[in-house]
């Protein structure tokens, strides 16, 4: 893609991304975009065809994010350890692009539904985290199933970071402190005794930020 046609897609979803994380969906119209990013409507429908073809491509680019965010994670010998790594790390980048968070799972914009290219883009960045379960198992340490043991450990700290999104009091917004407090409780409890020794505390938290 052309540099100039890459610069006016990035403006065209940030600014979109801007106006659903501020005004929500009902603000999210190609007009109060265009205007938002500084484009002429002319070339959002070019780009992307309407609304609907911009909530994909923030759905696809959501889900790339997260997977380079993973894939940035080193990996160790220590399957239990990484798995902390990722948990924390999907945490960061779920608090840090909430706005993008919300379309990859919760589907603010009324009508939206994923192409099956993009639901299978969007399985890639969970095969990252999912495969890692798979070597803790394969190495006998987990004792639950892999899929079982990723499906716990994902849907706890999603659901405190969509309650965190949601603004809700009782989910706090310390994310660091409650996803490790959550890890140091769950993984010894799905694997063998003394498999897992939790990685140190930096003492700082994580917060919320941008879109």
């Amino acid at each position: 893609m052309p540099v100039e046609d890459q610069n006016a897609r990035t403006r065209t979803l940030e600014a979109a991304a801007r106006l659903l994380g501020s005004e929500g969906p009902a603000g999210l119209s190609v007009r109060a975009i265009a205007a938002e990013a500084g484009l002429s409507t002319m070339g959002i429908y070019h780009y992307f065809g309407g609304k609907d073809g911009i909530v994909e491509a923030l759905y696809v680019d959501g889900f790339q994010g997260l997977e380079d965010a993973l894939a940035a994670v080193e990996v160790t010998d220590d399957p239990l350890f990484d798995i902390e790594q990722l948990s924390l790390a999907y945490a960061t980048y779920a608090r840090t692009r909430p706005t993008y968070y919300e379309i990859m799972f919760s589907r603010p914009v009324p009508g939206f539904q994923p192409s099956k290219e993009s639901l299978a883009r969007a399985m890639r960045s969970w095969r990252v985290l999912a495969d890692t379960f798979v070597r803790a198992e394969e190495q006998g340490l987990l004792t639950i199933s892999a899929a079982d043991a990723a499906l716990l450990i994902w849907s706890s700290g999603h659901g405190i970071l969509m309650l965190q999104l949601a603004g809700n009091a009782l989910a706090g917004d310390d994310t660091e402190r409650i996803v490790r407090n959550g890890l140091r409780t769950m993984l010894p409890a799905i694997s063998v005794e003394g498999a897992y020794t939790p990685s140190a505390d930096p003492g700082a938290g994580l917060s919320g930020a941008a879109s």
